[in-house]
């Protein structure tokens, strides 16, 4: 079992892609997307059970990439619930078996997806309520 997460915020930036905010968790090692598997949102997924993710950073204005541990992906996909406000920008994610699959094997898989917003990020903050 994932320990629960409490994240710790730092908020960074460059010459070409503004201002950057990412949450990190070290004892899970997901502050690094470079080498996790990418998993394509999906609304068809069985058995879905939250998943919170530990990190994020801003791929575009209105592009936002999540870290997660997720499963095989000729297993598992994952399914994002988002609401957007003023303030904030609230993203839970769900994993879940893709259609057909009964049996997989119980492996943690480092995962990364991609959220477009509505609309640019700009100052609002990025939480998740699971």
């Amino acid at each position: 079992m994932v320990p629960p997460i409490e994240p710790s915020n730092t908020r960074t930036g460059d010459s070409t892609s503004g201002p950057k905010e990412t949450t990190t968790d070290d004892r899970l090692n997901l502050s690094d997307p470079s080498n996790a598997k990418t998993l394509e949102i999906r609304d068809d997924l069985k058995h879905t059970r939250p998943v919170a993710w530990g990190s994020w950073s801003l791929s575009s204005p209105t592009t936002v990439d999540l870290v997660f541990w997720g499963g095989p992906d000729d297993c598992d996909s994952v399914s994002a619930e988002v609401t957007e406000t003023d303030q904030d920008v609230t993203i839970n994610l769900s994993l879940g078996a893709l259609p057909g699959v009964t049996e997989c094997r119980a492996i943690a898989v480092k995962s990364k997806c991609t959220i477009t917003l509505e609309r640019e990020l700009g100052n609002r903050q990025v939480r998740q309520d699971n």
